[in-house]
């Protein structure tokens, strides 16, 4: 996104670390991402909480840059976001986690099926085999 200067500026998020990586423009929070409806802990929100927190809410449609990789709670919050949320997003880089659990195949299409709905197009998948 860019700032009131026209620089761009990156919202960092973890709630799990005391900083995030130093670069200009970098405004770290020590808040994770969860779904909608799964954010009774402070340091949880919602990607629609992102927006409104980071003053993000009012911005263009397709005119934010996501990239997610948060161990396996994407499949979650994907699955649960608004269409109007998603839409505040022009590209979206995942890294998804857990492809081998055949049972959560269901949930898997649901987020494929969500984001295609929303919008985006599906460039590439290449499954991460760590455990």
């Amino acid at each position: 996104a860019s700032g009131a200067s026209g620089a761009t500026v990156v919202h960092q998020f973890d709630c799990t670390v005391p900083k995030g990586q130093a670069c200009p423009g970098c405004q770290f929070h020590k808040v994770c991402i969860a779904p909608e409806g799964d954010t009774a802990k402070p340091n949880f929100w919602s990607l629609s909480k992102v927006l409104e927190e980071t003053g993000l809410a009012q911005a263009p449609d397709r005119s934010i840059i996501m990239k997610m990789d948060i161990e396996n709670a994407e499949w979650l919050i994907l699955a649960t976001e608004a269409p109007s949320v998603l839409s505040k997003f022009q590209q979206v880089i995942l890294e998804f986690h857990q492809l081998g659990h055949r049972l959560k195949h269901g949930l898997y299409a649901q987020v494929v099926q969500t984001m295609l709905n929303a919008g985006f197009r599906v460039v590439h998948i290449h499954g991460n085999n760590a455990q």
